[in-house]
C-alpha cells in the first residue's frame, strides 16, 4: 500500500459550475453567430436609417405596429362606424399627427394632390391613406380620398361607404364626376370609391377623364389623397404620379430591399417628386426602435416636463 485512499469532499464529475459556465459561453457565442447570420442574409429593411441609405428619401413618420386601425377600433371595423376619437397620448395617433405635420411642412397652395403607394402588397398603404386623409380633415379642411386601386379596392369598405358607382365607372364614361363623390361619416372627408374591380385599370388611368377629375378635385378640395396599387408589379402608381404634386412611399417591416430599390429607381426615372417615406407597422419594442419608442412615450405622457 503506497498511500491510503481518502474520501473526497465533493464529486470529481460532473463539474456543474464549470459545465454551466461553459454552456453559457457557448450559448452566447452561438446566439451572436445566429443573429449575425440572420441579419446578414435577411432581405427585408429593418430601420428608417436603412431605407434612407437605400433610397435617399427623408423619413416622414414611424407608425407602430398595432392590432387596431384607430384607438379601440378593430382592423376589420369601418372607420366611419363606431368611431372612437383619438386619444392625445396614444402612440398610434401621434404617429399619424407626425405624418400630417411632415406633409404640411412642404405644402403650399399649388400642392394639393398626394399619391400614396408602396413597393409591394401588404405594406399598409391603404391604412396610411385613410388616416392621412382623416387627420387632414380634422383640421377643418375639405379632403377628398380617391381609391385608385381598381383591382382590389378597400377604402370605401373601411369607411363604411356603400356605392354602386366609382372611379372605374367614371373613367369608362358610365357615370359623371358628381355621381362618384360620396360623403363619409367623418366630417370634412369625402371619397371616390374605386367602383367595380377592373382588369384593365392601367388603361383606364390614361383616360383624359382621370386628369380632368384630379384637376377639378384640386380646385374644389383643400387636399386630395390618392390610394394606388403597389408600384413594383403594376404601372398604375407611376401613371398617376405625373398628375400629382407629391408621392409618399410606404415601407413596412416586410418590404424587400431589392423591391424598394427597384421601385425608387422606377419613379426616379419618371422624374417623380417624392415627399418622403413612412415606416409602417414597426415593433417599437425591438432594439432598433428603442429611440422612437422612448421619444414617443415621453411626449405622450400627460404633464410631461418641458424644456428639460
Amino acid at each position: 500500500m503506497l498511500d491510503p485512499a481518502e474520501i473526497p469532499e465533493q464529486p470529481y464529475k460532473p463539474k456543474k459550475l464549470e459545465n454551466l459556465a461553459l454552456s453559457l459561453a457557448l450559448g452566447l457565442i452561438v446566439g451572436v453567430a445566429l443573429a449575425f447570420i440572420s441579419e446578414h442574409w435577411s432581405t427585408v429593411v429593418r430601420t428608417p436609417e436603412e431605407v434612407e441609405r437605400l433610397t435617399g428619401l427623408c423619413l416622414l413618420a414611424v407608425v407602430p405596429r398595432s392590432s387596431v386601425q384607430l384607438d379601440g377600433v378593430p382592423v376589420e371595423a369601418p372607420l366611419g362606424r363606431e368611431v372612437v376619437p383619438w386619444e392625445p397620448g396614444a402612440e398610434l395617433a401621434e404617429a399619424y399627427r407626425t405624418l400630417r405635420s411632415s406633409v404640411l411642412l412642404g405644402w403650399d397652395n399649388s400642392m394639393r394632390r398626394i399619391l400614396i403607394t408602396s413597393p409591394q402588397p401588404r405594406d399598409g398603404k391603404t391604412t396610411i391613406s385613410l388616416h392621412l386623409a382623416w387627420s387632414l380633415a380634422q383640421l377643418g379642411r375639405r379632403v377628398l380620398l380617391i381609391d385608385a386601386d381598381m383591382r382590389k379596392p378597400n377604402c370605401a369598405r373601411q369607411l363604411g361607404v356603400v356605392s354602386d358607382t366609382g372611379l372605374s365607372d367614371y373613367l369608362e364614361g358610365e357615370a359623371e364626376r358628381k355621381e362618384i363623390i360620396a360623403r363619409t361619416h367623418l366630417e370634412n372627408l369625402w371619397i371616390v370609391p374605386a367602383g367595380q374591380p377592373h382588369a384593365g385599370a392601367s388603361d383606364l388611368l390614361h383616360s383624359p377623364r382621370f386628369a380632368a377629375l384630379l384637376d377639378k378635385a384640386g380646385s374644389e378640395f383643400d387636399h386630395v389623397v390618392i390610394d394606388s396599387p403597389p408600384s413594383l408589379a403594376l404601372s398604375d402608381a407611376r401613371t398617376i404620379s405625373r398628375l400629382v404634386e407629391g408621392v409618399i412611399l410606404v415601407v413596412s417591416d416586410e418590404t424587400d430591399r431589392a423591391s424598394l430599390r427597384r421601385t425608387q429607381q422606377a419613379f426616379d426615372d419618371a422624374g417623380v417628386r417624392f415627399l418622403g417615406f413612412v415606416m409602417n407597422r414597426v415593433n417599437l419594442n425591438e432594439m432598433e426602435y428603442g429611440y422612437y419608442h422612448e421619444y414617443g412615450s415621453y411626449y405622450s405622457k400627460p404633464g410631461a416636463e418641458r424644456g428639460m
